[in-house]
């Protein structure tokens, strides 16, 4: 898998639909709404808590239901998501658009011209994104930097991507990296991913595989799934750690627990081929059968590779209904 393809991956899970089941959080007044919010943070990204996408929709929704627009502004990011979650099959754009210019209307712009830096940061991912607003890389830039200056970890990882991918300032990938390092030491996991993404690649930076396990663990150890994967992957081609089938599917396995397509599809290919675990071409088209209902090409190429190899299956190899 190249750099540029992990970047998008990335991009994807950085930023999940569904209804998960919740009670009522606690909080009525602004200042509770943003402790709802900033939990709800911490639940998607880690830093303070274990990542766990499901309660942290549960806080945002709660937030925004009480007015706060930067847990409007996330929803809105989270109904945009394609299927990268077991609880979101398809993107919400119409309900993606509906947070996004609530969160314009309850103030959204407002907070940030205020100087509020969890606002800045989260007007930047609506310019990032183009909910509410036309699409402008550079002044989403422009925000991530004001909200940066105020210490906030999460617009120093968004800047970490842009200068990495060169979508709203000049690539720069020695800046990236400042950003995503910044960013890290305060155990956010998107920017460890981006930090072992950068070792494993080379990309302007001396490639080094134990410096990318290292990143990688401490983000798979909040419970990020991207992270999860990576590892798999680094076990898989003993890359930095000794290679090892069984390590890789255990890692594959928590990634795709947690519904992460690249952790489905490269433990489908691990009972495909029976390499870490017993060959099962059942198990196979039924994970590959998940992605193809998702609408992921790497499903339906499984099945294809499953039937063109012949072989019965306790299971018709298409996807479910």
């Amino acid at each position: 898998m190249s750099i540029r393809c992990v970047i998008v991956i990335l991009a994807l899970i950085t930023h999940l639909d569904g209804q998960p089941a919740g009670g009522k959080l606690m909080g009525e007044s602004e200042s509770d709404s943003t402790a709802v919010y900033e939990t709800g943070m911490q639940y998607f990204r880690g830093g303070g808590l274990p990542i766990d996408h499901n309660k942290a929709f549960e806080h945002f929704r709660q937030a925004a239901d009480q007015g706060l627009p930067e847990a409007q502004a996330e929803l809105a990011l989270i109904y945009r998501s394609k299927g990268s979650f077991d609880f979101l099959n398809a993107a919400d754009f119409q309900q993606a658009t509906t947070w996004a210019e609530r969160a314009l209307q309850d103030g959204l712009r407002e907070k940030a011209n205020a100087g509020t830096h969890s606002a800045q940061y989260e007007l930047g991912q609506l310019y990032f994104s183009g909910l509410g607003v036309g699409r402008d890389a550079a002044r989403a830039r422009e925000w991530y930097e004001r909200a940066a200056a105020s210490g906030n970890c999460d617009a120093k990882r968004a800047l970490g991507f842009i200068y990495l991918s060169g979508d709203g300032a000049e690539k720069n990938v020695v800046t990236a990296k400042k950003y995503f390092e910044e960013a890290a030491s305060a155990n956010v996991a998107p920017a460890q991913v981006f930090l072992g993404v950068l070792y494993s690649g080379g990309d302007g930076i001396p490639k080094d595989y134990t410096k990318a396990v290292e990143w990688f663990r401490k983000a798979a150890d909040q419970g990020s799934p991207g992270a999860q994967d990576a590892l798999g992957v680094r076990y898989e081609k003993g890359q930095g750690v000794p290679q090892s089938y069984a390590k890789a599917a255990e890692y594959y396995q928590q990634a795709a627990d947690r519904g992460f397509w690249a952790g489905i599809d490269h433990l489908a290919r691990l009972y495909e081929e029976g390499n870490g675990v017993p060959k099962d071409r059942a198990k196979a088209a039924e994970l590959y059968s998940k992605l193809a209902a998702r609408k992921y090409p790497e499903g339906e190429k499984g099945l294809k590779r499953l039937r063109a190899t012949g072989g019965s299956t306790t299971m018709p190899l298409r996807p479910p209904r």
